[in-house]
């Protein structure tokens, strides 16, 4: 995925990015020294700086499992350096009980080689805005947005729904869209559709997370 939002030197947002920036965290899975990476919280400028600092503190032993992300976009610039970090380092991502990731965020959701959400979180996509207006530039970084999506694999009827979603609403993922990007739903207790390329030692571990996220 090129940078092409950066090359543009657009700073245009998916929505108003007022607030706290991304806040980093880290669970235990309670073996192996693995952890999941937390995410959480608007996506504003240095994000990218402070999760590699973050990655950089962590213990050498720690063993990063996925990211878990609930965010309600942000800046785009700086979801695509984000993204790229994602790609990079092939981490899954994974959208916890009650969370979202939509607007500017589901570029980092589209990066990930393996995508998971629970039963009752939200992915929501729309065009871009600046200052809450589309105007040329925000057209500019919509049709780079696309392009990125599309390099990233994300089905034809997704990207149609990007793009013809006006920035002050957002089109919500369907179950056909999750199956369509393979996207896995995870919910405690039971094994759910969208897992059957996993293993039971595998499905049981995820929905462990989910049950440990729940519980934060």
């Amino acid at each position: 995925m090129k940078l092409r939002l950066a090359a543009a030197l657009l700073v245009l947002l998916l929505g108003t990015c007022t607030g706290q920036a991304l806040q980093y965290d880290k669970v235990a899975l309670g073996h192996a020294s693995k952890i999941l990476l937390i995410a959480r919280g608007r996506i504003t400028d240095g994000d990218t700086q402070r999760l590699l600092g973050f990655l950089l503190s962590l213990p050498a032993s720690d063993r990063v499992a996925g990211i878990v992300v609930d965010s309600p976009g942000g800046g785009l610039v700086e979801a695509e350096t984000l993204a790229g970090v994602i790609r990079r380092a092939a981490f899954p991502v994974f959208v916890p009980p009650r969370g979202q990731c939509s607007s500017a965020c589901f570029l980092l959701f589209a990066a990930a080689p393996n995508r998971f959400v629970a039963a009752d979180a939200a992915i929501g996509v729309h065009r871009a805005n600046e200052n809450g207006k589309e105007t040329l530039a925000a057209r500019t970084a919509t049709a780079a947005m696309l392009k990125d999506v599309l390099e990233l694999g994300v089905p034809d009827p997704i990207v149609a729904k990007l793009a013809r979603t006006p920035p002050n609403q957002k089109s919500w993922l369907s179950p056909a869209d999750f199956a369509a990007m393979r996207v896995s739903i995870v919910a405690g207790g039971q094994p759910r559709a969208g897992l059957a390329d996993w293993g039971d030692a595998d499905r049981k571990q995820i929905e462990a997370w989910f049950a440990i996220l729940s519980a934060r």
